[in-house]
């Protein structure tokens, strides 16, 4: 599948190298993700185009696997702390990926640090499930999402 068919599910289609922005009406299909907020779709990814004071633009993803990861990058190789959602809710240890953090207040948070595969998700069994990966920061980039049978 193309790169960009998997952002044509956004009820706007999408536009290329220019930050434009996003409506997630919240009717998602499997294997496909949405993007809340401003981005910028490049050829290999997209990129948070605008800095904001709270988690209000988002990836959304609903997936059926047992593990999800996601390629992430801080273009300016400063560290990046997205919040992360699992099903509208907090993330649980016993569903959390090995690079996602659960703070004391029980929020579940992401921290790039360095360009590479991040782990989000690690269930015991295959589930139906929504992920969202939350960014503030105009340094925020995602590029491809893997999963586990």
């Amino acid at each position: 599948v193309a790169y960009t068919d998997l952002l044509a599910r956004n009820a706007e289609g999408y536009q290329t190298d220019i930050p434009y922005s996003y409506n997630d009406y919240g009717l998602h299909f499997r294997n496909q993700f949405y993007l809340q907020g401003n981005w910028t779709i490049a050829e290999d990814g997209v990129e948070h185009a605008r800095a904001t004071l709270e988690y209000e633009d988002y990836i959304a993803l609903k997936y059926t696997a047992r593990s999800v990861n996601l390629v992430l990058k801080s273009l300016t190789g400063e560290s990046l702390r997205s919040l992360v959602t699992l099903d509208g809710a907090p993330m649980e240890a016993a569903t959390k990926g090995d690079d996602v953090v659960i703070e004391a207040d029980g929020k579940s948070y992401l921290v790039v640090r360095e360009p590479r595969m991040y782990s989000l998700v690690k269930d015991q069994q295959l589930a139906s499930r929504e992920l969202k990966i939350y960014a503030d920061s105009q340094a925020f980039a995602a590029f491809a999402f893997t999963f586990g049978p």
